[in-house]
């Protein structure tokens, strides 16, 4: 089940270290892949650089119910958010 993408705006042109639109492509299809595949229940993905540029959202929320990813799903990461913060913070030192 593949939830068409919703565009948060629409990107400039590639700056260096960003995706491009084949890129985006390439993303959302190894993506789909693997929700087809059931590897994977559910996945939303988002690019980013400086704002978010798109939003996919891919696969079941739950598969019992059958409830559609959605791009506002709230995802419980536990004790995830150590390395997350950890990097984000190594990000902002990075650029001062």
């Amino acid at each position: 089940m593949y939830s068409p993408a919703r565009r948060i705006a629409d990107a400039p042109a590639p700056e260096t270290g960003t995706f491009t639109n084949l890129g985006r492509a390439n993303i959302a299809q190894f993506v789909q892949k693997s929700v087809e595949g059931r590897e994977i229940a559910g996945v939303v993905t988002l690019t980013a650089r400086g704002h978010a540029r798109l939003v996919n959202a891919f696969g079941l929320q739950d598969l019992e119910t059958g409830v559609p990813m959605q791009s506002d799903t709230i995802f419980r990461i536990a004790s995830m958010t150590k390395p997350i913060c950890a990097a984000a913070a190594m990000i902002l030192l990075d650029e001062g």
